[in-house]
């Protein structure tokens, strides 16, 4: 999630404004790439990966590219509860 904050300076006028972006973890292992966390995120940063976990399955990869805005639909859409949500 963006978050800006508005931080006062001391003795000034002015602030300092700090900028926090979320991120995403995947659980690997539970994940079955079942692919709805691809369809839901919409900045579209979540994908099918191209390597197989101990059970067999595609799992999903996150683009951390500082785009994600911690809405959290993906971690929200997951049946396997694989993807957790920092913000």
């Amino acid at each position: 999630m963006l978050l800006i904050s508005s931080v006062p300076v001391p003795g000034a006028s002015t602030f300092h404004v700090v900028i926090l972006m979320a991120k995403i973890e995947i659980d690997q292992e539970r994940c079955k790439g079942c692919g709805l966390c691809t369809i839901s995120c919409p900045k579209s940063l979540i994908r099918i990966g191209d390597v197989i976990n101990r059970q067999g399955y595609f799992y999903v990869v996150w683009n951390g590219d500082e785009k994600c805005t911690g809405c959290a639909i993906c971690g929200e859409i997951c049946p396997d509860v694989a993807i957790r949500v920092w913000r």
